[in-house]
C-alpha cells in the first residue's frame, strides 16, 4: 500500500496514515505531535516528511544514518515554521 501512495504522489494521505498510527504510541511529545500535524498540512511537507519515512524505512546505510537524516528532515520542516 506504502509503495502504491508513494506512486500515486499520495502523500496528504501517507502522512495521515502514518500520523493515526503515531497517535496509538508515545513516540512523540505532545508538542512534537503538534509540529508534526502542522508541517504535514501542505503537500510539500507531507511529501518531505514521506520521503524521509521511505529512506528510514527502505533506505540503505545503517539505521542509525537513517533515522539521522529522517531527523534532519523534522529539524528541518520543524525550523520553517
Amino acid at each position: 500500500m506504502f509503495g502504491q501512495l508513494m506512486k500515486a504522489g499520495e502523500y496528504q494521505a501517507i502522512a495521515a496514515e502514518a500520523l493515526r498510527i503515531e497517535a496509538r504510541t508515545n513516540l512523540l511529545f505532545w508538542f512534537e505531535k503538534m509540529a508534526v500535524r502542522d508541517a504535514v498540512r501542505t503537500t510539500a511537507g507531507a511529501r518531505r516528511l514521506v520521503e524521509g519515512l521511505n529512506a528510514w524505512l527502505h533506505g540503505g546505510g545503517s539505521i542509525e544514518n537513517r533515522f539521522g537524516a529522517l531527523r534532519a528532515i523534522l529539524d528541518a520542516q520543524a525550523g520553517s515554521y
